[in-house]
């Protein structure tokens, strides 16, 4: 039935787990993953995210998604979307994945490379999956990795070792095909 799809060129976000949203620039380097809730699976045409101020010059970040691990943390890589420029215009940028998005949690992933854009965020109250302590009054919204080389591809698997919660999430989307 109709309304069991998610139907073409509407927009997936993650959870609404933030009363507020704002403007980031997250350090090069670090990976930080989004917890997103997938209601049906679907085929994904575009992954994106906004920029609200340009990097300089070359700047940008790559995107991805990865599959949960068996705690529900980030766990396999499921597409590399590539490096996004994102050193011209302030707006939504896109990259096309055309990949099949399966129901359930999903991570999206982001890394800024090169220069850092500003980005919009949650930026407050949470609730994340997977932290392995109680923090009643956290505002983690994303994992963030402690390792801050990440340079070029994205790892085939999350670190989840070397994963920390974080209070910035960068707000990462997903458009149906």
């Amino acid at each position: 039935a109709s309304w069991q799809q998610v139907a073409s060129g509407l927009y997936i976000y993650p959870p609404a787990q933030a009363s507020t949203n704002g403007v980031l620039q997250i350090s090069l380097g670090y990976l930080r993953f989004i917890p997103m809730l997938v209601p049906r699976a679907f085929t994904a045409e575009k992954i994106g995210i906004e920029v609200t101020t340009i990097a300089s010059a070359g700047g940008g970040a790559r995107l991805g998604l990865y599959l949960p691990h068996t705690d529900n943390g980030p766990g396999e890589l499921l597409v590399d979307a590539g490096f996004v420029a994102m050193d011209d215009t302030a707006n939504l940028h896109e990259v096309t994945i055309n990949q099949a998005i399966p129901q359930g949690l999903i991570w999206a992933c982001y890394v800024a490379q090169v220069a850092a854009p500003t980005v919009r965020c949650f930026t407050s109250l949470s609730m994340l999956v997977g932290l392995s302590t109680y923090e009643p009054n956290s505002e983690n919204l994303c994992y963030r990795s402690s390792v801050d080389t990440f340079t070029g591809a994205l790892p085939s698997s999350a670190v989840s070792d070397k994963l920390s919660g974080q209070g910035a999430a960068p707000l990462v989307v997903l458009k149906a095909a």
